[in-house]
């Protein structure tokens, strides 16, 4: 995010998306969750498109997978916390 959209942030801007991943863990689809703005939300699905997953596995085979990815923007950087939610 630009360096003037940082400066507006007092805290932490927390944007949650929630990402589809094929079974070669390329991200199929990405939406925002939650966000507090519509600027922060663009930067975090932009972001998360951009992601490749290790592939799930059910019995040794690769799956479709879901997670919901967290980004804590701050005034002096950005934090990503991943988190599979299927399967």
């Amino acid at each position: 995010i630009s360096s003037k959209a940082r400066g507006t942030i007092h805290g932490t801007a927390r944007v949650v998306v929630k990402v589809r991943v094929d079974k070669s863990g390329a991200v199929s689809s990405a939406v925002p969750a939650s966000s507090p703005s519509h600027y922060f939300s663009d930067a975090a699905v932009k972001a998360a498109k951009q992601w490749d997953f290790t592939p799930a596995k059910i019995s040794g085979q690769p799956v479709p997978s879901e997670w919901l990815v967290r980004f804590d923007f701050t005034s002096a950087d950005t934090k990503v916390l991943p988190s599979q939610t299927k399967p």
